[in-house]
């Protein structure tokens, strides 16, 4: 069953190589079926002929199919987010892991780039009720892995050069999964349509609607959760944290016109309430473990990342200031009234330096994470800037969402009065001489 690399007989013969590489890959579908030495040999072996079909200038080596060779990496999409529906055979256990440890820093990025990109494209147009689990499924696997984390996070699709937020959502590699959502958007809510759910409801049983409504919250609860295991994944497995808070403050900043009370005008610029909407879910989880007042860790957040506009990374010139006008804010963050910004620069050192002696940690031995306005992003703490960025993403996501909809029902029940208005009016002329008149009118 094992293939030797210097088997020139069997190279000579692609049809034999294609005839081997079935085999193997079928038995290994079953570890249990071979000894654990005879099963590693044999995947070591399918992951370097599976390196060399993939290869787009390594492909014409074997025999494929022209849809074979037109795709190229792309045939690992299939395997990594099939489902029990699909006809693709998933990939054995330990493949993927073995397959980037195998072409990592030997040509992983040419195989995987146009895999992510793929993946990212097909949740595109895709509503809660469809197929989005295969593409959430595989890119949580790949960001489990450290080198394809790091792939992830340096993909041209990550962070795109785009010019507002509805780019930034249709371009950005996780801009299509968070956009699944049921909320309705002018370029749609994906297909199947989640309209069909509730249709005739005049007719249908109410345990049959309730059931619909369970089924869209148990599939957006699902990418939520999908959502937030791969952000995770990223910022702990991709070595570093910065590249996710980037793409974190962009979406933000990019979308700061969702703020506004009129957004119909430009929702061609803005991302989709649907995207926001996932995304303050996510953001939310992220906040949870330090939430918790008895958590000790909310001392964190430094009250001046706000003001600061060399190490903060929102964009808060045009966010409306509580009880102050903007010239009022001006003068409290103007550089040159430093006194105020030290008296809260103290105080969150105390803080910290608090904070040390409990945990037992000598004061001088580790530098406090309060400085000056000066301080460059990344030393304010995550939590700080977890926290500030989640709170400005709420008022962008939930707060505008429940806004527009009480303004929906506000629009629905003036409908309602004058409805019943003209009827009442119509009442009074139906039967009288006018009433040809009132009807054509």
């Amino acid at each position: 069953l094992l293939i030797s690399p210097d088997s020139r007989s069997t190279m000579a013969d692609p049809v034999k190589v294609n005839a081997l590489i079935s085999r193997i890959f079928a038995v290994s579908l079953d570890a249990a079926a071979l000894p654990p030495v005879v099963y590693l040999e044999g995947l070591r072996e399918v992951v370097n002929y599976s390196g060399l079909l993939l290869n787009p200038d390594m492909a014409a080596m074997f025999p494929q199919s022209e849809e074979a060779l037109r795709r190229g990496p792309c045939q690992l999409v299939d395997h990594l987010s099939c489902s029990s529906s699909s006809s693709a055979e998933p990939l054995p256990a330990g493949f993927l892991e073995q397959f980037v440890a195998r072409f990592d820093n030997d040509g992983l990025e040419a195989l995987l780039n146009p895999v992510l990109s793929e993946l990212a494209k097909s949740a595109y147009n895709v509503s809660p009720l469809g197929p989005f689990h295969g593409a959430l499924n595989a890119l949580c696997q790949l960001s489990g892995i450290p080198a394809t984390a790091k792939l992830i996070l340096d993909h041209p699709e990550w962070m795109p050069e785009v010019k507002n937020g509805r780019e930034m959502e249709l371009r950005s590699l996780l801009g299509p999964l968070m956009k699944v959502n049921c909320l309705p958007d002018w370029h749609g809510t994906g297909q199947p349509s989640v309209n069909e759910c509730f249709t005739n409801l005049q007719t249908r049983r109410q345990a049959d609607v309730y059931a619909s409504y369970q089924s869209i919250r148990m599939n957006l609860g699902q990418l939520t959760t999908g959502l937030h295991q791969l952000l995770n994944s990223l910022l702990k497995k991709g070595g570093r944290r910065e590249p996710v808070l980037q793409w974190w403050a962009k979406v933000i900043n990019l979308n700061g016109g969702r703020a506004k009370m009129q957004i119909q005008t430009i929702q061609h610029e803005i991302a989709s309430h649907g995207f926001f909407c996932n995304l303050s879910a996510v953001m939310l989880k992220f906040c949870g473990p330090f939430l918790d007042p008895t958590s000790g860790r909310m001392e964190r957040i430094c009250p001046t990342y706000v003001q600061d506009d060399s190490g903060g990374r929102l964009d808060l010139k045009e966010v409306t200031k509580v009880a102050a006008s903007l010239d009022e804010a001006s003068a409290w963050v103007d550089k040159r009234n430093a006194s105020r910004i030290a008296d809260l620069q103290a105080s969150a050192a105390l803080i910290e330096r608090q904070e040390l002696e409990r945990a037992g940690v000598a004061p001088g031995t580790v530098a406090l994470s309060t400085a000056s306005s000066s301080k460059p992003k990344e030393d304010y703490h995550f939590i700080c800037e977890c926290y500030f960025l989640t709170a400005r993403c709420m008022h962008l996501g939930y707060i505008k969402i429940i806004l527009e909809l009480k303004e929906c029902d506000k629009g629905l029940r003036e409908l309602h009065r004058h409805q019943q208005e003209l009827e009442r009016v119509r009442s009074m002329y139906v039967n009288g001489p006018q009433a040809g008149q009132f009807e054509r009118q």
